[in-house]
């Protein structure tokens, strides 16, 4: 009985844990990239500090507009595909 417990509060967590992303907001950070800033700034001086999170904070809202620039034009290629007929 503890095992069938344990194994469903792990799948519990598992699930929580990976639609924790899809409900953040476009621009929100995950835990993930807070943690990795976290050991990218570890032990350095607070300007250094500062220039590497802002590096990194704007890569990934880059990628994250990239992505969603891709799905748009695949959402409008599919549209246009509908729309004539091929």
């Amino acid at each position: 009985m503890t095992k069938m417990l344990t194994l469903i509060l792990i799948a519990v967590l598992f699930t929580a844990s990976a639609a924790v992303p899809y409900a953040m907001a476009a621009n929100d950070d995950t835990v993930i990239d807070k943690v990795g800033d976290w050991f990218a700034v570890l032990g350095k001086p607070e300007d250094e500090k500062d220039m590497i999170l802002a590096k990194r904070r704007s890569k990934r809202v880059v990628e994250r507009m990239q992505k969603a620039a891709e799905e748009g034009m695949k959402e409008f290629n599919n549209n246009m595909k509908k729309a004539f007929g091929k």
